[in-house]
């Protein structure tokens, strides 16, 4: 019989896992969405936007496109398609209330021989896909059509669907009575029904009870003859140049107009909503909104929708890039958040995908490839349910190829399901390990769980080191193969921890791959020879081949036998008809291994690079928060770290590393040559300042890429830019920071020097680059607040570390226990809800047991533009390290100015668990690079130490260390 040892108050605090789900304001809701976040794409079929691609297309090329957009989203983790099915007064379903859509048959009325909403259902519904059906409830007629429209659906080809669509003069034939509606339609059997615009577009009359009978007959007509998921409606009911006076005064009575018109679309609401539940009432009604949740603009009442749960859900349309001029989405789900957190509604954000790459949108914030992925992590920290993509065709293009990264965040785990794993097993295992294996040092700390009532025995010694709940851990010696056997009771498991013999060296038959040079991108000058090394079996002979060039290795030392793996080294002389003006891609090296009488091809990982004689090559960067250091030793420490998109001059190459024109180095692994002509300088064509809440910022016209290098101190901030020209000054008349601004030449860089005004405070600083412009942001202070809130004001990133694939640290319980994942996540929320309670707002990079990579963490921090990071891990030991001697908190940081929230942290972490005081350390940890605000990353306890994982399993314990992190950011202020 399996006996447990439970942790109460560990269920107890971790069902507040819960609480952060993408579904948590939706607990008493009846109706479930399928998986705990809805992430689906609109398909419009208005001006054939998004499918059908044109109209006229036969059976085979519709089931394509549909199975093209299906196959897209079943790849990249998507669970959730909205389908236009009521365009304009017409069809994309079998209806015995509208006539068969223009958009698919090329003729408004007729017949329909095929139904598009059937077969989106069949074929999402196997792909576990849920399907929404969408309907613009009074477009009845388009007006004048554009001829833009029709062109961009002419032209529009899509590779994975295998065909062109119809030729511009038969799109252009088929656009022309778009403005006629079909004898069979309600627009032509009921005019009275009809409002005009003044583009000569008509319009269903919501305020006619009639029409709001037929559309809600409609959507009953979907729910009760379709498998849908959902119906969706379109509110924006009013557009400019409808003329409803007519209506106004023959329903308005005493009201203005605007309460009329919001009177109309919430009884359409109610309406479509009371006869969609009759219908069917699994299938989920929900609306499509403006942004601003509180706003009563656009005829808009969200409030009441929301108080009277006339809908299940809400997709406001954010289609603004955080930090935006106009409708920030940080601020816009700040309000979401607050209108219906708590509520049964659903709150599920639509991003804009079209917007992607678009230099010109929100000042290029668009051209970031992470940025909805930063929207996606903001909405959840919002308690947002899911979101929506605005267009399914702007979607299949991948753009910028952002779902590189998004999959990868849908794929990489789910919503957190182990809260079993906070059970403490106290039958007999060995974790570490959890099988025989070979070990390469003298000791060896096994780890596993026990009774804690019975004694337990490792090679027939007596454990006196467990924790409370019986998980122990003992090191081993190893100096052989050790045979470790662990007995309690009547159980007895044994592990063999293997040593490899001492005579000998295991043979090779290959070259080693990662032996190979280039092994990353490397570069030979004109006139200089290139290294060529790798490793292979001794007695063998090995060339190397470059273009013409040929060289034949030589192995570095004798051997007492054939075979055990050598090094080989040689030099190759580039020669070939290279341009001596620009640098010239080459590629990688091709080895040649003859060996036992066969001979084998290998080629380099790495490309190599030619500089021509009268050229300067240049980098760039390849990732995110990139050091640069001071020189080839990085133990000399970093003078900067650089964006992703930097690029700079290369004024000398060594074996590992690149130095580069604005000084320091910077590792081969980190960069990718400039083909062709250096591209290091920038004109810079002007300067605009901008100041905003939380900070002000200077936008560099044209700067885009430029390196950079910040330093502080003596009153003063300064920021040094390199292969700038054009740069005057920087106006700071209307800055709350600087007193005044001088720009000096230094080397091929310049540098500017801000200096403060007295009494104010920079926070913190960054640049960084949106479509050709950089941006210099200097962050103002945050100031405690008087009473019960004193971080109203305040913003926190919190960053769990780890999860989805990812679990960490493994602790005695093995992975199948509390992993450090788990630990993390579950104290970042309890410091959420300390946070919360003093009033901060908490954003968090993660709120389940999901994926999200180092450079996805540090850009949302980026994004959001906090006043302060933390990140949250749990510590561990070397696996030949005695663990139950090593215990404590320790914290890391980078920045000066993080230093002080680093050492409260620090204390108070230590002080309210009852943990050790280890230290504060500068750290190049990535997550601790940032200089917008103060980062720190908290190592929390050791969870290989088997007393101390048991105390950070401990509920009350889990709730005090969430208390310490609030508490050492409160008085960090």
């Amino acid at each position: 019989m399996k006996n447990t040892f439970r942790f109460a108050a560990v269920v107890v605090a971790f069902s507040l896992l819960l609480a952060c789900l993408p579904t948590v304001h939706a607990a008493t809701n009846s109706k479930t969405l399928k998986g705990s976040e809805l992430r689906g794409v609109f398909v419009d079929s208005l001006n054939n936007k998004d499918f059908p691609s044109a109209p006229g297309l036969g059976s085979d090329k519709l089931k394509k496109e549909i199975d093209a957009i299906l196959n897209f989203e079943a790849a990249n983790g998507l669970n959730a398609v909205f389908v236009k099915v009521l365009p304009s007064g017409d069809a994309l379903y079998k209806s015995k209330l509208f006539p068969a859509s223009y958009y698919l048959t090329g003729k408004q009325g007729g017949t329909l021989t095929f139904d598009p909403l059937s077969y989106f259902i069949s074929s999402a519904h196997k792909k576990g896909i849920q399907v929404f059906a969408w309907i613009d409830p009074v477009r009845a007629t388009l007006g004048t059509a554009s001829l833009d429209s029709v062109k961009e659906m002419a032209k529009y080809v899509d590779s994975t669907q295998g065909y062109t669509p119809p030729p511009l003069a038969v799109a252009k034939q088929n656009s022309k009575p778009q403005n006629a509606a079909s004898t069979d339609s309600p627009a032509s059997k009921h005019p009275e029904y009809l409002l005009g615009a003044k583009d000569g577009a008509k319009y269903f009359d919501i305020a006619n009870p009639a029409v709001r009978t037929m559309i809600a007959d409609a959507a009953a007509e979907i729910a009760s003859n379709y498998e849908v998921d959902g119906i969706h409606m379109d509110t924006d009911i009013y557009p400019a140049g409808l003329n409803d006076a007519k209506s106004y005064t023959q329903y308005g009575g005493t009201r203005s107009i605007e309460e009329f018109r919001r009177d109309n679309i919430t009884n359409l609401i109610k309406e479509v909503k009371q006869r969609v539940n009759s219908a069917n009432g699994s299938v989920f009604f929900g609306v499509s909104a403006a942004g601003t949740a509180y706003s009563l603009d656009n005829d808009f009442d969200t409030q009441k929708w929301i108080a009277d749960k006339l809908v299940d859900y809400i997709v406001p349309q954010c289609y603004h890039a955080i930090g935006a001029d106009t409708d920030d989405f940080k601020a816009l789900m700040a309000g979401w958040q607050k209108a219906a957190y708590g509520t049964d509604v659903l709150i599920m954000p639509a991003l804009n995908v079209s917007a992607v790459g678009d230099k010109s949108a929100d000042g290029g914030s668009y051209t970031d490839p992470s940025e909805l992925l930063y929207e996606i992590l903001l909405s959840r920290s919002s308690y947002c349910n899911g979101h929506v993509y605005s267009a399914s065709s702007a979607l299949l293009k991948n753009p910028l190829n952002i779902f590189s990264d998004i999959s990868r965040l849908y794929l990489s785990g789910t919503v957190n399901d182990k809260t079993s794993a906070f059970d403490l097993s106290t039958k007999l295992s060995v974790t570490r390990p959890s099988e025989d294996i070979t070990v390469s040092t003298d000791d060896y700390f096994i780890m596993g769980t026990s009774n804690p009532n019975q004694p337990l025995y490792v090679n027939g010694e007596e454990v006196t080191t467990r924790g409370p709940g019986g998980t122990f851990g003992v090191l081993i010696d190893t100096p052989s193969t050790t045979e470790v056997t662990v007995t309690q009771g009547s159980k007895t498991i044994t592990r063999t921890l293997k040593r490899p013999s001492s005579g000998g060296v295991s043979k090779i038959t290959k070259i080693t791959q990662s032996s190979m040079l280039p092994s990353k991108t490397d570069a030979v000058k004109s006139g200089f020879q290139y290294t060529v090394k790798c490793t292979a079996p001794s007695g063998a002979t090995v060339t190397a081949k470059l273009g013409n060039s040929t060289t034949t290795l030589s192995q570095a030392a004798a051997t007492a036998e054939n075979g055990v793996p050598a090094t080989y080294k040689g030099a190759l002389t580039v020669s070939g008809d290279y341009s001596e003006s620009k640098t010239t891609k080459l590629g990688p090296v091709e080895y040649t291994l003859q060996y036992n009488g066969k001979t084998t091809s290998f080629k380099s990982t790495g490309s190599l690079y030619y500089i021509g004689s009268n050229t300067t090559a240049s980098v760039e960067v390849t990732n995110d928060v990139t050091l640069v250091y001071k020189g080839e030793d990085t133990n000399e420490g970093s003078i900067t770290n650089l964006r992703k998109g930097t690029n700079d001059y290369i004024t000398d190459i060594t074996d590992t590393m690149f130095k580069l024109g604005m000084g320091g180095y910077i590792k081969k692994s980190d960069v990718t040559l400039v083909e062709g002509a250096a591209l290091a300088n920038h004109s810079v064509s002007g300067i605009s300042f901008k100041k905003g809440t939380d900070g002000e910022s200077y936008v560099i016209k044209g700067a885009a890429k430029a390196p950079f290098m910040f330093a502080d101190g003596d009153g003063s901030v300064r920021v040094y830019l390199y292969n700038l020209s054009g740069v005057k000054g920087f106006d700071v008349s209307s800055s709350a920071l600087f007193s005044g601004a001088s720009v000096k030449t230094e080397g091929n860089g310049l540098c500017a020097t801000f200096t403060t005004k007295s009494g104010a405070k920079v926070w913190g600083y960054s640049l960084e680059y949106r479509g050709d412009d950089a941006v210099l942001f200097f962050k103002y202070a945050p100031k405690r607040a008087f009473g019960e809130k004193p971080l109203s004001g305040v913003t926190i990133v919190l960053d769990p570390g780890h999860g989805g694939t990812d679990p960490g640290a493994i602790g005695p319980t093995g992975a199948d226990g509390a992993t450090e994942e788990m630990l993390n996540l579950a104290v970042s929320q309890k410091a959420r809800d300390y946070l919360q309670s003093l009033g901060a707002t908490v954003y968090m990079t993660r709120q389940s047991d999901t994926g999200v990579t180092l450079t996805n963490r540090t850009g949302f921090d980026e994004k959001v533009k906090p006043d302060f990071f933390v990140s949250v891990h749990t510590n561990s030991t070397a696996e030949n390290t005695n663990a139950n001697k090593t215990k404590g908190v320790e914290t890391y940081y980078y920045t000066d100015q993080s230093g002080r929230l680093a050492g409260n942290l620090l204390n108070n972490i230590a002080s309210s668990a009852g943990r050790e005081t280890r230290k504060s350390y500068r750290s190049t940890y990535v997550v601790t690079r940032i200089y917008n605000a103060p980062a720190v990353l908290c190592e929390l306890g050791f969870i290989t130490n088997p007393n101390e994982y048991e105390q950070m399993l401990n509920g009350k314990i889990i709730d005090k260390t969430g208390y310490g992190i609030a508490q050492g950011i409160l008085a960090s202020l």
